[in-house]
């Protein structure tokens, strides 16, 4: 989930189950906190000013059209990472999940 969503992103990711009920499809995506040796995505986000990171303030980003937080135990989502052919990245859409929120409703499927 990143919530807000637009339109376009849920209806691609949901599954209609009944009327007015949706299922969110499971996609492995990455995920990276602070505490953690920062990843190409991070470092194209960080570098490109679409996230800002303070150690102690947590993560800052204009996300669906209004600046979101995150503290600094907060996980940074990657929803989708486009390159081109060569392996360079040219976009990142990623949201913010509170710590306490990553742990209770997501699964690590692996450290590396």
């Amino acid at each position: 989930m990143p919530y807000p969503a637009e339109r376009t992103w849920f209806e691609e990711n949901h599954i209609c189950r009944e009327d007015g009920l949706y299922l969110q499809k499971v996609t492995p995506r990455k995920a990276w906190g602070m505490h953690e040796l920062l990843c190409p995505e991070i470092c194209f986000l960080l570098e490109h000013g679409l996230l800002e990171m303070d150690r102690e303030q947590g993560f800052r980003a204009q996300l669906w059209g209004t600046v979101q937080t995150a503290a600094p135990g907060g996980i940074v989502v990657l929803d989708r990472v486009e390159t081109d052919g060569c392996g360079e990245i040219l976009t990142v859409d990623f949201h913010f999940v509170a710590e306490e929120e990553f742990a209770a409703t997501y699964e690590i499927l692996s450290e590396a």
